[in-house]
């Protein structure tokens, strides 16, 4: 059998310890996390979101059996994606749907009892610049002809004042605006497509 020999008088056993060593070691490990968030940050694959789209159609039918005048796209294309739609109340003075486009584009359509100016700065939100009309050659009659322009930044929209929409009036009129971020010829073809029919019944 072999002896061990025991470590000299005064000195530690196998591995010296001392504080300077046990700070670089807590360097090297925060240094290592910190490489591996790093790592993840910039290869791992963007989250993919997935669009919550509703039923729009419903909240047009809820306006419609309000007796509120409704301008909306019947169809949509198969990229366009609703994801928010709205009637204020029996009394509304306000109804809408937001569809987004692809993946970077939006595109809105309001029809509201407030004037043309009050609407485009509800959709635009803040100083915008008029520029000349279009003609919209819409198939529903209401919805044809010249259609006020406006932009702001990125954005456009399209206006059209009307004194009723499928039989239902406004107190003063109504204002019809598409707007969003494609541009003018896109937003006029959107318009060109709404409806003022009725929906069938349920």
């Amino acid at each position: 059998m072999t002896a061990s020999t025991p470590p000299p008088a005064g000195k530690p056993g196998r591995y010296p310890r001392t504080f300077n060593g046990l700070i670089a070691s807590m360097v090297v490990i925060v240094l290592g996390v910190l490489a591996f968030v790093g790592f993840r940050a910039v290869f791992r694959a963007e989250p993919t979101v997935d669009l919550q789209s509703v039923d729009y159609l419903s909240v047009v039918r809820l306006a419609q059996d309000s007796g509120f005048p409704v301008a909306y796209p019947p169809e949509l294309p198969e990229e366009w994606t609703p994801t928010s739609s709205r009637f204020e109340g029996v009394d509304g003075t306000e109804w809408s749907v937001g569809i987004v486009v692809g993946e970077d584009d939006f595109v809105g359509v309001k029809v509201r009892t407030a004037d043309v100016d009050d609407t485009l700065e509800n959709v635009l939100r803040e100083e915008y610049e008029t520029g000349d009309p279009v003609t919209v050659d819409a198939t529903d009659p209401a919805l044809a002809g010249e259609w006020g322009t406006a932009t702001q930044g990125v954005d456009t929209a399209l206006t059209l004042r009307v004194p009723s929409l499928g039989g239902a009036t406004g107190a003063e009129g109504i204002t019809v605006v598409v707007y969003g971020s494609l541009d003018e010829d896109a937003l006029a073809d959107v318009a060109a497509g709404l409806t003022t029919e009725p929906l069938p019944a349920r």
